[in-house]
């Protein structure tokens, strides 16, 4: 019998070979004999490249609730916000998602997190994603606040800069 982490390693190698729907069933099987934060991670980043939202936040989840909660700095937890956030984020469940994306930020600082298959995101990420949401329950003012977060670690950035202008137009 193979054991969870050679299970998970071919799930793994068809990840990155993007074959997503064949590795979500070694994911899976890994999961089943022993439950893994990283491994749930790449569930819920399978999930996400085909597209079934709910089953990604329900990996991120199960990842949270066995990684537990931390006030320290924890890359692991600070992704399975992030990727928690942005599945409750294109399910409209925007209060939500900016509350995930504010957890993310508070356990994984400033710090550039890895994640599956080279992936990765910054904190700069985190705020896009949340003025997206902000904007959506058309809070215009932090949806600006994050935008302009986004701006200052980021630099010039044409599109975003006239995203504030816009909104700025609608706050006055």
């Amino acid at each position: 019998m193979e054991t969870a982490q050679a299970i998970f390693k071919m799930g793994e190698d068809l990840f990155v070979d993007r074959k997503f729907k064949e590795a979500e069933k070694y994911f899976l099987q890994a999961i089943a004999i022993k439950p893994d934060t990283l491994w749930l991670i790449y569930l819920g980043e399978t999930y996400a490249y085909l597209a079934q939202w709910q089953s990604m936040e329900d990996a991120y989840n199960k990842a949270i609730q066995l990684e537990g909660t931390t006030e320290i700095f924890n890359t692991d937890l600070a992704w399975c916000y992030f990727g928690r956030g942005r599945s409750k984020n294109i399910q409209h469940k925007y209060q939500s998602a900016i509350e995930d994306f504010e957890q993310a930020l508070k356990v994984g600082g400033d710090a550039f997190i890895n994640g599956p298959g080279g992936a990765g995101y910054a904190p700069t990420d985190i705020y896009l994603f949340e003025a997206r949401a902000y904007e959506a329950l058309n809070d215009y003012r932090n949806a600006i606040k994050c935008y302009q977060l986004f701006v200052a670690y980021t630099g010039k950035h044409y599109a975003v800069e006239s995203d504030i202008d816009r909104l700025e137009k609608l706050v006055d």
